[in-house]
């Protein structure tokens, strides 16, 4: 019975690769160029609108999940941005009195400081993520 068994596995093809070779594929390497180039230059955007954009320069439409397919074998995934961090009632208290003790600070004073507002915060957290 195993030689029976080990004939049958060398004369049959069984590998997915092997059984979708006559299969011509959606995408060429032009298409796949201009996926990267899409996703590359707009780094916050969607798997839908690179398929939108996509459509302007193929002949036939392929779907999202063709698109997906493509960036995942390219090793480019969807990332959650990282939330900012909520401004509280203290903080808010905080930055008001340094700004009140501060304001007669001349021109000298102000250049020698390093900025520490460019952290960005929100008020409200928002109901979305934000994928990247």
């Amino acid at each position: 019975m195993s030689k029976v068994r080990s004939a049958h596995t060398q004369c049959s093809k069984t590998s997915l690769e092997e059984q979708n070779s006559e299969r011509k594929e959606k995408l060429s390497e032009r298409d796949r160029q201009v996926i990267k180039r899409i996703v590359t230059s707009k780094k916050q955007t969607t798997a839908a609108k690179v398929t939108a954009e996509l459509y302007q320069h193929l002949d036939s439409p392929v779907s999202i999940i063709t698109v997906r397919r493509h960036l995942h074998k390219q090793n480019i995934y969807g990332k959650a941005a990282i939330t900012k961090p909520l401004v509280t009632d203290v903080n808010a208290k905080y930055h008001l009195q340094w700004c009140h003790t501060h304001k007669t600070w001349s021109i000298d004073k102000w250049k020698k400081v390093i900025c520490f507002e460019e952290l960005s915060s929100t008020l409200f957290r928002a109901t979305g993520r934000v994928h990247v």
